[in-house]
């Protein structure tokens, strides 16, 4: 057993975080945790245990935040065909969604409205990106409320707040894990990738993703940074960029971007004819709208995930595999985003199953203290654990590429690392694809 997390919150800790172009001050209460001690949600004659998902349901980035809802209300529905919260009683789970709206100013406002709104509530989900985590912390932290989150900034398990559990791995190990499969790529298929470019949205989640890719290829024999930049998150026009990174010489471009900046930057790439290997930092490289918008042209684009649905932690799972064969019965292709909202959730059943209680501080004790099942990717396959941050302790970054099925649609396939790809998908050379 790890160490029982502390009922009082750090005293007067102040710090800024650069969420979105924004600066967020926050700071950690006492009379919070004061105000919301015991935490204790007594289910009585309530119909149902009551948990918060925090997801963008409209805006800019609503498409997701779609496939989010589709996937969370499926788990919904799986858990409690197969018999709900059995140690307590059989209640099924219930959840209920808060809008983020795609807008980093309202993040504030909705997460307080919906958790004084539904104080019953026993844990929560989000908050569908990591500058949006980042801002409700401290929010979080005041209503004592246990947050599961699919974002991995790293700052979201390093700023001091204890009510949160990063689900999936860190930010901090995309950097790495770009920069060995780059090597990958050299031994096993020959590529010549030497010159390196690193271009990412001016954001926590990009220069978290840039500053650990910078460094490994700053300090790796036979590779070199020739482009290190960031790009503001309205970006209407790349062509200045591309030129920029294409004089460089670059062969590999390290890209972290959302939805619409990544259309923008790779309708620049193809207009200035310009073909480095791209390998995405998450973000639009991920998301079903992004390849569907280019068509063919996305088969072979590679990115960097916190999930995917033919890792060994689904395909050896009877009950994630049956998950992701109703998804794609009902709505087509998951991505890591069906897998890891939905896993989020299943994290927290889990809890509450393993707890046999409501009671908020211990639902996020048993969250840090014991071991589960999980669609993220672990090391060997194996159960996911969290420490007393809440940072994953077993957790795989994963690298995925576009590929396209024999249904004439685009999946997105974990081919890296091969220990944790569980059903033979492997990688496509680009070269020849």
């Amino acid at each position: 057993m790890k160490k029982v997390i502390s009922a009082l919150l750090i005293a007067a800790m102040l710090f800024t975080l650069a969420a979105c172009g924004n600066d967020t001050t926050s700071e950690p209460s006492n009379s919070a945790a004061e105000d919301n001690s015991g935490n204790g949600v007594e289910t009585g004659e309530a119909e149902s245990v009551k948990v918060i998902d925090f997801i963008n349901m409209s805006g800019s980035a609503s498409v997701g935040g779609e496939m989010c809802v589709r996937a969370v209300d499926l788990m919904v529905e799986m858990i409690n065909e197969n018999g709900g919260i059995q140690s307590l009683g059989g209640i099924p789970i219930e959840v209920v969604y808060g809008d983020i709206q795609s807008d980093q100013n309202q993040v504030k406002t909705v997460v307080e409205r919906v958790l004084s709104e539904n104080p019953d509530a026993v844990a929560a989900l989000g908050t569908g990106g990591s500058a949006y985590t980042v801002t409700a912390l401290p929010i979080f932290e005041r209503y004592g409320i246990p947050t599961v989150t699919m974002n991995v900034a790293e700052s979201i398990v390093t700023s001091g707040y204890q009510y949160i559990v990063m689900g999936s791995a860190c930010a901090d190990q995309t950097g790495p894990m770009q920069v060995r499969f780059l090597e990958y790529m050299r031994d096993e298929y020959g590529y010549d990738t030497s010159k390196c470019a690193i271009l990412y949205t001016d954001n926590d989640y990009g220069l978290s993703n840039a500053t650990g890719s910078a460094e490994l290829i700053e300090s790796t024999e036979g590779l070199e940074l020739v482009y290190n930049e960031s790009f503001p998150a309205d970006l209407s026009d790349a062509t200045s960029i591309i030129t920029a990174i294409k004089a460089s010489g670059a062969e590999a471009l390290f890209l972290t971007c959302d939805i619409a900046t990544g259309t923008v930057i790779m309708d620049a790439m193809s207009a200035l004819d310009y073909h480095p290997v791209v390998i995405g930092g998450g973000g639009a490289m991920v998301q079903n709208s992004f390849a569907e918008a280019l068509g063919d042209s996305c088969v072979g684009l590679l990115s960097s995930s916190i999930s995917a649905q033919n890792v060994t932690n689904v395909t050896n799972n009877e009950f994630f595999t049956e998950f992701v064969d109703r998804y794609e019965e009902l709505y087509g292709p998951g991505n890591e985003y069906t897998c890891a909202e939905s896993s989020g959730l299943y994290l927290i059943y889990q809890a509450l199953e393993k707890s046999g209680s409501t009671d908020r501080d211990v639902i996020l004790e048993t969250l840090k203290s014991e071991e589960f099942e999980t669609m993220y990717p672990q090391n060997g396959g194996g159960l996911a654990s969290f420490d007393e941050n809440g940072k994953s302790e077993n957790g795989v970054m994963l690298m995925v590429q576009w590929q396209k099925g024999d249904d004439g649609q685009y999946y997105m396939k974990a081919i890296y690392p091969e220990e944790v790809v569980g059903d033979g998908a492997t990688f496509l050379d680009q070269r020849t694809s």
